[in-house]
């Protein structure tokens, strides 16, 4: 794989890392000390969330402990191509200009399978993505990420209520 094509891959698994944090932030209550967030992923939500929180951090193995099947064996193989130190740069950019999310469970796959509609708000653009998790060792993983897809919201982000 050429480092042009690692980066474009850390870029798109960066992206669906990014767009959750300042909700996470502003909407969950902090973690209590204990096992790493990815551990207690007691929710596909909580895993979600789980993510972006290690991205936005560069906490790399948090960030990778949230993963699973071929999501993880892409940001392992990003990791060997780029650099550590690349890799947590990348984590962390992907959080920049994200200003909320909102995130449904869509579909339940059967067995230990679930797939979250996530919405990222940014200023001027919303984007949306399809998440893909599995519940792997008591908690929630996620092994897919769907290219997110441009949304026009119906109030844009900062507008003025009226």
């Amino acid at each position: 794989m050429t480092r042009a094509r690692a980066a474009k891959l850390l870029t798109a698994a960066a992206l669906a890392a990014s767009f959750g944090l300042v909700a996470l932030r502003t909407r969950r209550p902090a973690m209590p000390e204990g096992p790493p967030a990815a551990a207690r992923a007691q929710t596909p939500g909580d895993a979600v969330y789980a993510m972006l929180e290690a991205a936005r951090a560069g906490d790399v193995e948090a960030y990778l402990n949230t993963l699973a099947g071929d999501q993880a064996d892409l940001a392992a193989r990003t990791l060997r191509e780029t650099g550590l130190a690349e890799f947590r740069a990348a984590l962390q950019r992907s959080q920049r200009g994200v200003k909320g999310i909102a995130l449904r469970e869509l579909e339940d796959l059967g067995g230990e399978r679930r797939r979250i509609h996530a919405e990222y708000v940014f200023e001027g653009r919303n984007e949306a993505q399809q998440i893909g998790l599995v519940r792997r060792g008591g908690g929630w993983k996620i092994e897919s990420v769907a290219a997110a897809s441009p949304v026009s919201p119906a109030v844009p982000y900062g507008a003025p209520v009226r």
